[in-house]
């Protein structure tokens, strides 16, 4: 390569247009650093980078390896270094000018804003979004993750002052006139308007339907929509009817089909478990709404099956065997717990004021002293000794 380029030097250099052909060289250099704008270098773009470093360098040396260049020889190389920088940058300067600097800087705030979100720092998230409407309020990309992610975080955020601050952003922006109505902006809305039922207005609820409606006209063995639309009727108060959708949700998937998805699906079992299980924990919420504990006791069971070492389930469980008076199930269950997780006090504690309520003191005080073994210095615990031995 060194051996043409010499060739090539000596033919600009008879003809004196070496200037020229620096003039190329570093026209490769400055797109490099261009391209560094849009992309990032790679290894092979890297070492082409510094071959063409390489070739300024020999040019401006004239071939002579041993010789040292000094700074004025370099004085084309640095001439012609700051015209291509101020090509540049009136480039930028014109782009600034003609796309508006606020487009980047809006862009720059929205990635803030989703990484508040994954972080749950909810406050750095709305305060990411609103700057980012600011600088850019038309770009429904935006406006889209926006609506989306601070609806969800109302029901995460335990926050009045917080709440009150989502809900009159969102309201004086009139988001739901300048969202389309295609499918990701429906599968939104729904979600606007059943959030400002739950907290405005109860008229919103009808405009959440609706929009729920479409959906399903446009995909309607989508289980994610039926999923949707059992938040909707929970968060309006209708728990039978948001029971109907997810239990939908499960049909149009075959979710209650558990051995189909081991069999056929099962490099996916892991995802089948986690969607399943999420559906019956919104189904549980709406029938811990209406006091169903006998139907409780089947989801919790259907979880169990999917995945038994889920500790909170049977604490869950043994707290309804209590609320109906049946202490032996309950017992059942929190010894269930506690061979789980032998180094939580809470089990034995609850297993020994079961024991105490049935009037069981010897097992009673058994299980208490299997408490204090974990947690010496509880109050409760040793109260609770006290009370049995006197």
């Amino acid at each position: 390569m060194f051996f043409s380029l010499k060739k090539l030097f000596k033919e600009f250099k008879e003809k004196g247009k070496i200037n020229l052909l620096i003039f190329f060289v570093l026209a490769s250099v400055i797109s490099y650093h261009i391209s560094l704008f849009f992309s990032f270098s790679i290894i092979e773009t890297n070492v082409f980078f510094w071959l063409f470093i390489g070739i300024v360098v020999t040019l401006l040396n004239d071939f002579k390896q041993a010789e040292i260049i000094s700074f004025f020889d370099f004085k084309k190389f640095y001439y012609l270094l700051f015209f291509f920088l101020a090509i540049i940058l009136s480039g930028f300067l014109v782009y600034s000018m003609v796309f508006n600097i606020n487009a980047l800087r809006a862009d720059y705030f929205f990635k803030k804003a989703r990484t508040g979100y994954y972080a749950e720092k909810y406050l750095d998230m709305f305060n990411g979004y609103t700057t980012t409407l600011k600088l850019n309020s038309k770009e429904e990309y935006y406006q889209w993750f926006y609506v989306n992610d601070l609806v969800e975080s109302l029901e995460k955020v335990n926050s009045d002052k917080y709440r009150e601050s989502v809900l009159n952003h969102i309201e004086g922006a009139n988001f739901e006139g300048s969202l389309k109505n295609n499918f990701s902006s429906l599968f939104v809305k729904v979600k606007l308007y059943s959030a400002l039922g739950k907290y405005r207005d109860k008229k919103y609820f009808s405009l959440a339907e609706r929009a729920f409606n479409e959906l399903i006209k446009i995909s309607p063995y989508f289980p994610d929509l039926y999923n949707l639309g059992g938040r909707m009727y929970f968060m309006e108060g209708d728990y039978n009817k948001a029971i109907e959708m997810y239990e939908q949700a499960l049909a149009v998937s075959s979710l209650n089909d558990h051995e189909l998805y081991y069999q056929k699906y099962w490099q996916h079992r892991d995802q089948v478990i986690g969607y399943a299980m999420n559906i019956y924990d919104n189904i549980l919420e709406s029938y811990e709404k209406l006091g169903d504990y006998n139907m409780q006791i089947k989801f919790y069971n259907n979880i169990l099956s999917l995945n038994p070492y889920r500790l909170g389930v049977y604490k869950k469980m043994a707290n309804i065997y209590y609320k109906k008076g049946d202490f032996d199930k309950a017992i059942l269950y929190n010894n269930r717990g506690y061979r789980l997780n032998s180094n939580d006090y809470s089990w034995p504690f609850s297993i020994a004021l079961l024991y105490k309520e049935k009037g069981n003191k010897k097992e009673s005080l058994y299980y208490a002293k299997k408490a204090l073994d974990i947690k010496g210095d509880d109050i409760d615990i040793k109260n609770l000794i006290k009370e049995i031995t006197k």
